[in-house]
């Protein structure tokens, strides 16, 4: 167990794990819990709980670069003979309040292209999986929206806009997938 002492008046204490400064390569950290011929553990980063003010934030950053910042990478676990393991992006519930929002978004550039966002599933040899976009329904207020806007040419004359498209899936023996758009019943 490594903390701090406790404070019943002011701050309590911080934590620090880090390598030295280098001028080659710094030294990285590991944090890892141990394998198994069982469950393995797991490893959990939790901010702390607030009784009455806002609860502790959590941030998981690359380090910046003059060449190219570091990257950073969430992805569960293989399986060698089951399924891999889940990744789930969510904001907490709220019992009184509005729920956190989840952006995914790139960095902005000032001087270069912005990075893109893909949103996929992986090929199989089975059935592939679905990608689904939908938004939450409503007991007593108003439903959410689904828009899907392309890119505006701002401040750059004579540049042409964003396209959207839609399309279906190929197939080289069978039928090409269906596109249908429609209201509900």
């Amino acid at each position: 167990v490594l903390n701090t002492g406790s404070s019943a008046s002011q701050t309590s204490g911080g934590v620090t794990l880090s390598t030295g400064a280098s001028k080659t390569s710094s030294g990285s950290v590991l944090i890892s819990t141990g394998s198994s011929e069982g469950v393995a553990g797991g490893i959990r980063v939790t901010a702390g709980e607030s009784s009455e003010k806002r609860g502790g934030d959590v941030s998981i950053l690359g380090g910046r670069g003059v060449a190219a910042g570091g990257s950073l990478e969430l992805i569960s676990g293989a399986g060698a003979r089951g399924s891999s393991g889940t990744t789930v992006l969510a904001s907490g519930k709220s019992a009184s309040g509005s729920s956190g929002d989840l952006r995914v978004e790139t960095g902005v550039s000032s001087t270069e292209d912005s990075g893109a966002v893909a949103i996929m599933s992986g090929n199989a040899d089975g059935a592939a999986g679905s990608v689904g976009l939908m938004v939450g329904s409503s007991a007593s207020g108003q439903p959410g929206a689904l828009s899907l806007t392309a890119g505006s040419a701002a401040g750059n004359f004579g540049a042409d806009g964003g396209s959207v498209s839609i399309q279906s899936g190929r197939s080289e023996g069978g039928s090409t997938g269906s596109v249908s758009i429609f209201t509900s019943a």
